[in-house]
C-alpha cells in the first residue's frame, strides 16, 4: 500500500511540476513579449504621426483598389452584355437575309448583297 501511495504521490508531484513549468514558461514568454512591445512602442513614439499617415494612406489605397476592382467587374459584365446583344443583332440580321441565299444575284457581301435589289426585299420578283 505504501508503494502505491508513494508512486501516486510521485506521479502527482511530477504532473504538478510539469503544469507549473508550462505556466511559468507561458508567463515568461508573455513578459518578454510585453517588454519587446513596450520598447518597440518607445522607439516608434517619435514616428507616431508618420505611422498614422501610413495607416490613413494605406486604408484609402485599399478602398480605391476595391472600388477599382468593382468597376472593372461591372465594366466586364456590361461589355459581355453588349457583346451578347451585338451577336444577337447579327444573328437577327442574318436571319432576315437568309431568304436570298439561293438566289443567283445574292453575294453575301455586306456592302452590296444583291446587285439587283441591295435592300433585299422579302417579296423579290427577281429571285432565281
Amino acid at each position: 500500500m505504501r508503494e502505491k501511495l508513494s508512486s501516486l504521490v510521485a506521479l502527482s508531484l511530477g504532473g504538478l511540476g510539469l503544469t507549473v513549468t508550462t505556466i511559468g514558461a507561458g508567463v515568461l514568454i508573455l513578459g518578454l513579449s510585453g517588454k519587446v512591445i513596450t520598447r518597440l512602442a518607445d522607439a516608434l513614439k517619435p514616428h507616431e504621426l508618420t505611422i498614422e499617415k501610413m495607416v490613413a494612406y494605406g486604408g484609402n489605397a485599399g478602398i480605391i483598389g476595391l472600388c477599382t476592382i468593382s468597376v472593372a467587374a461591372i465594366s466586364q459584365a456590361v461589355s459581355d452584355k453588349l457583346a451578347e446583344a451585338k451577336v444577337e443583332e447579327m444573328i437577327a440580321e442574318l436571319e432576315t437575309r437568309h431568304h436570298c441565299n439561293g438566289c443567283i444575284y445574292y453575294s453575301a457581301n455586306n456592302y452590296l448583297p444583291c446587285a439587283v435589289h441591295p435592300e433585299l426585299p422579302q417579296d423579290c420578283s427577281d429571285f432565281t
